[in-house]
């Protein structure tokens, strides 16, 4: 028998933060913020500011700007690179910018390689934002702030609802969300694939799509409000 997938809004917030909830170098940052600089770092997680400054981000808007003018789904290395060095004369960066973006660009595109290697990637799909680690890591904190008496209870509810939000306008559904978190993880914190960050996150995302007492199985991705 199948069933339809549940559309519960408190259900689908908490899930978001699940992939923060698990040991890692990401857990570690984050336990690691201090009372002060809380709710600072909610309101950068939830508006995608860590994420946006990381290299490996400014990469991916570079490639999903050269695809909007293609009308395409995929870029090849050689002329992701390229893009990044004309990003970088229009813009002005600095040589060290453009040597981080390359890298990122260049980490990337083994991470994708990896995914569809693995079966998690198909051929015609990309990851093109990293954000869902920053939603991830902003429901994570909120709850531990929760717990351990920072936050109240009014805030929580209302920063659980923004990253619900901002998650359904971003992406299509858990496995891009999922493979979002992963990449992220190994960009931020890992070598090239493989490597234990970079195991340690696909295995967490096998087992949140596969395992059917994953805390994703038979619940919807979280769609916009005027879809709902």
């Amino acid at each position: 028998m199948s069933h339809t997938p549940t559309q519960d809004a408190a259900a689908q917030a908490l899930a978001i933060g699940v992939l923060a909830e698990r040991p890692g170098p990401a857990r570690e940052v984050l336990d690691g913020v201090g009372r002060d600089g809380w709710l600072d770092t909610v309101d950068h997680l939830l508006r995608g500011r860590h994420i946006n400054a990381s290299a490996g981000e400014r990469a991916l808007d570079v490639r999903e700007d050269v695809l909007d003018d293609r009308d395409a789904t995929v870029l090849d290395v050689d002329d992701w690179v390229s893009a990044i060095a004309d990003a970088a004369a229009e813009q002005l960066w600095s040589e060290r910018e453009v040597e981080a973006v390359t890298r990122g660009a260049l980490k990337v595109f083994n991470i994708e390689r990896e995914l569809r290697e693995v079966g998690l990637l198909a051929a015609d799909r990309r990851v093109w934002t990293h954000m869902a680690h920053d939603l991830s890591s902003a429901v994570y904190l909120v709850r531990a702030g929760l717990r351990s008496g920072v936050a109240e209870r009014r805030f929580t509810a209302e920063v659980l609802a923004a990253a619900r939000a901002n998650a359904a306008v971003i992406f299509t559904d858990w496995r891009d969300f999922a493979l979002s978190y992963a990449s992220a993880q190994s960009c931020l914190f890992g070598g090239y694939p493989c490597d234990d960050v970079w195991d340690d996150a696909v295995a967490v995302v096998k087992e949140l799509l596969d395992d059917p007492h994953s805390p994703w199985a038979g619940l919807a991705f979280p769609r916009p409000e005027q879809d709902a």
